[in-house]
């Protein structure tokens, strides 16, 4: 095996080896992006979900009320 070629292959692999970790790295970002995207979802959906149970809520304490003001004429 001549020095060029030895030199071939080892920055071949060198070559690899980079994008490889490229491909690592990439790979990390996109599941941390997408583990982040679903948290934001989740939260969203949480809110909304108090939002409207404080809406029933308020309900309710309106129905309540007119009742009561009904009762006391």
């Amino acid at each position: 095996m001549t020095k060029n070629n030895f030199n071939f292959f080892f920055n071949f692999k060198n070559k690899i080896m980079l994008l490889l970790a490229f491909l690592a790295i990439a790979i990390v970002y996109y599941l941390i992006q997408k583990d982040k995207i679903r948290k934001a979802e989740k939260r969203d959906i949480f809110k909304e979900k108090q939002e409207k149970k404080l809406q029933q809520l308020l309900e309710k304490a309106r129905e309540e009320d007119a009742k009561k003001a009904e009762e006391n004429k």
